[in-house]
């Protein structure tokens, strides 16, 4: 794993490891500061991906690591949110397809 693991992957792996404090904040209810993680989330999301491609640092574990680890924090989001507000139906619905989105992406 000596290559696999660059500076790019890391990135990625900081927001895997956001994921969980972000749902946690949610279920807190500090909503500032948890979207203040996901922002945080997202530029390294935008990070890992120019790195990799600007310095060469793409690899194949980095390409299936990165949209898994996306999938994981929408995920995370999504059911801290469904299940700390109980929306009714028409977010469940929401939530079904961005889950087609994300299983197809």
């Amino acid at each position: 794993m000596g290559k696999e693991l660059n500076f790019s992957n890391l990135l990625t792996l900081i927001r895997l490891f956001l994921a969980p404090f972000i749902m946690y904040l949610i279920f807190q209810d500090r909503s500032i500061i948890a979207m203040s993680l996901l922002l945080i989330a997202w530029l390294t999301d935008v990070g890992d991906g120019y790195l990799a491609r600007m310095f060469n640092l793409a690899t194949e574990f980095g390409k299936h690591f990165d949209r898994l680890v996306d999938k994981i924090l929408i995920g995370f989001v999504f059911f801290a949110i469904l299940i700390k507000y109980d929306y009714t139906y028409w977010i469940w619905a929401t939530l079904a397809l961005v889950i087609c989105f994300v299983i197809i992406y």
